[in-house]
């Protein structure tokens, strides 16, 4: 089985991540879960 590069992951996750936010009556507490989310995978993007 082919490993996948961070690159194909983070495609992946964007992707699902689109999807559920299309389904979230957004209020503020949505939208601090979605920074948190972006700032922990922009470090694990990052990360050497």
């Amino acid at each position: 089985m082919k490993k996948i590069d961070k690159d194909q992951a983070l495609t992946a996750i964007a992707t699902v991540l689109l999807l559920f936010t299309a389904m979230i009556n957004w209020n503020i507490y949505s939208w601090l879960i979605l920074v948190e989310i972006l700032m922990i995978l922009a470090a694990w993007y990052f990360k050497k």
